[in-house]
């Protein structure tokens, strides 16, 4: 009771401040250097005795106080100014002794914070491309990372993190499942965007006659590269795997919702590539085997392709 009393005290006292419970940290730095020139007064006996106290402190404790620090950072972001949030975040970054899973915490909530509540995106993507030589085998950072850098429209950027990181086999086969699928959900969803915006950019630029034939049909030759890239390299891949899944209704809602998406859009991709049959399979398999609160657009798009083959056979009839 004493003990706690005395807290207090040095709580009014302004000494301290405390943050949360047990953790409490000094109020200011001319206060801490105050304590620093009289710990350095005492005598050496009284040195060694609190040197020796010290080593009894666990290491779980030393986790507490890098926990501390980091629910401090949390709690500035809604009382302190944009710049002394920052400045907590990143003195756990450069930290020697915080984990690296709480440098990947603050990381994520550093960049949330520029990113969402200061609108500061590109700020919160170049916290990413500081420490992606140190964090690109985690999936949550490589998930945020390349989906703000999505948000700003570098596209390539973004495809480029997350087939980078789904190409380190010794890391993505240490990953759960679930995470594996919502990665490579993702990535077929973004790659099958970028192709196809590119696709439809090179036919405006040649409707409107920014090109010449030879310019639209050397790009074009490209691109249906990059499709076939895309249903080689990316496509098929992912679709083999979901066919495997007895009940998609299982994985968690942001696994189940970028399986989904990057199918669609696979689909999509399928019908600009001609792969009419391939297109028509992954409907009729999520028509067949999927909830049907996942049908709606798969039923159109089945319909739609069901009409291109029936009108495609009739012409070769003609």
């Amino acid at each position: 009771d004493k003990f706690f009393q005395g807290i207090k005290e040095l709580e009014k006292l302004k000494i301290i401040e405390i943050l949360e419970d047990d953790f409490f940290r000094v109020y200011s730095k001319d206060v801490l250097q105050k304590m620093v020139n009289c710990y350095e007064r005492r005598s050496m006996n009284f040195r060694r005795s609190v040197s020796a106290r010290l080593k009894n402190i666990t290491s779980d404790r030393k986790l507490d106080n890098e926990h501390a620090l980091f629910l401090n950072a949390c709690a500035a972001r809604y009382s302190k100014s944009e710049q002394e949030v920052v400045s907590l975040f990143r003195h756990i970054l450069f930290r020697t002794s915080s984990p690296d899973d709480i440098k990947i915490t603050a990381l994520l909530n550093l960049s949330d914070f520029l990113f969402n509540s200061r609108g500061k995106k590109e700020e919160a993507v170049k916290v990413f491309r500081e420490f992606d030589h140190k964090f690109n085998t985690d999936p949550n950072f490589v998930k945020m990372y390349a989906t703000y850098s999505w948000a700003i429209d570098d596209y390539k950027k973004s495809i480029q993190i997350l087939s980078d990181f789904m190409a380190q086999k010794d890391v993505v086969k240490n990953i759960s499942h679930s995470f594996y699928l919502e990665l490579s959900g993702l990535l077929l969803t973004y790659i099958c965007i970028d192709a196809i915006q590119e696709k439809e950019a090179l036919k405006a630029q040649y409707r409107y006659g920014e090109i010449s034939d030879d310019e639209y049909r050397l790009n074009n030759s490209a691109i249906r590269t990059y499709f076939e890239d895309i249903y080689k390299k990316y496509g098929m891949l992912l679709f083999t795997h979901v066919k495997k899944i007895s009940d998609i209704s299982k994985l968690n809602s942001v696994s189940r919702q970028n399986v989904t998406t990057g199918m669609f859009q696979f689909v999509n991709v399928c019908i600009r590539s001609n792969k009419y049959i391939t297109a028509l399979d992954i409907c009729r398999f999520v028509l067949d085997s999927w909830p049907s609160y996942l049908h709606d657009k798969f039923m159109s798009k089945s319909v739609y392709i069901e009409r291109c083959l029936k009108e495609m056979r009739r012409d070769l009839m003609l």
